[in-house]
C-alpha cells in the first residue's frame, strides 16, 4: 500500500526517524529522532533537519498505521464496563517529566490529600470526578508537548508546591481551591472539556475517585 500525502515531509518519512522501531519508542509521545535526540510523533515535522522521503526508505500507510497503534497507551478498566486510557497527570508531571520518584514528598502529600480529605468531603466529589474525566486526556497532552519540561516546572512552582505548603499548614480548603485552579488551567491550556454528571448515587464508589479513571454511565 502506498503513502498518502498526509505524511509527506513529516517525521514518519525522515531518514533520521526510528519509525516502527519498538526499541526506540516512548508511549504515547512517539519514536526517537537521531537528529533532534528526542521523541516525536510520526506526524511531526522539522524543516531544518528533514531528510525526505527517499527510495531506500519506502514508508507506506500500513507502516504508519502500525506505528501509531504501538503508541496507544494501555487502557485501565474499572467495574468491567468502564474503560479509559490511564494516566494521572500529576504523576506524569512529577515522575515522567520532572524525574522525581513515585514516593516523592509531592506525590505523597497530594495522594494523602485526595484520599484523606477530598474523598471524605462530599462537596469535593465533583472535583474528583472532574479529575477522573479529564486527567488522562491532560496527561497525554503533557507527554506529547514539546515544551513539557518547562510547563511541568511551572506547574510544580505555581500549583503543586503551593498545595503542599497549604496542606502542611492544614489549610485544606485553600489547597483544594489551588488544586481546582490547576485543573482548570490545564483544561483551558489544552482545550480539554468533558461534561461531568454530578448526579451520583454513591459519592465515592469503592474509594476509587481521583485516580484518573473515568466514570461513565451504562447508557
Amino acid at each position: 500500500m502506498g503513502l498518502k500525502k498526509d505524511y509527506y515531509g513529516k517525521c514518519a518519512t525522515c531518514m533520521g526517524y526510528s519509525l516502527g522501531d519498538k526499541s526506540k519508542i516512548k508511549v504515547p509521545v512517539g519514536y526517537y529522532c537521531h537528529n533532534k535526540k528526542d521523541f516525536f510523533s510520526p506526524g511531526d515535522s522539522c524543516n531544518s533537519l528533514f531528510n525526505g522521503y527517499v527510495e531506500n526508505k519506502k514508508v507506506t500507510d500500513d507502516n504508519i498505521k502500525d506505528a501509531l497503534k504501538a503508541l496507544e497507551p494501555p487502557k485501565t478498566t474499572w467495574f468491567g464496563s468502564y474503560s479509559k486510557p490511564g494516566g494521572c497527570f500529576i504523576t506524569t508531571i512529577v515522575c515522567d517529566i520532572i524525574g522525581l520518584d513515585d514516593d516523592s514528598s509531592i506525590l505523597k502529600a497530594m495522594r494523602s490529600f485526595r484520599d484523606d480529605y477530598l474523598a471524605k468531603h462530599e462537596e469535593y466529589i465533583p472535583l474528583l470526578i472532574q479529575y477522573d474525566s479529564i486527567g488522562p486526556e491532560i496527561a497525554l497532552h503533557l507527554q506529547c508537548d514539546k515544551n513539557k519540561k518547562k510547563i511541568a516546572r511551572k506547574l510544580v512552582a505555581n500549583y503543586l508546591s503551593g498545595c503542599v505548603f497549604l496542606l502542611q499548614q492544614k489549610k485544606f480548603d485553600d489547597a483544594a481551591s489551588l488544586y481546582y485552579e490547576m485543573v482548570e488551567y490545564l483544561a483551558s491550556y489544552y482545550d480539554v472539556y468533558i461534561a461531568i454528571d454530578t448526579d451520583f448515587e454513591q459519592p465515592n464508589p469503592n474509594g476509587l475517585l481521583g485516580h484518573a479513571r473515568i466514570r461513565k454511565s451504562d447508557n
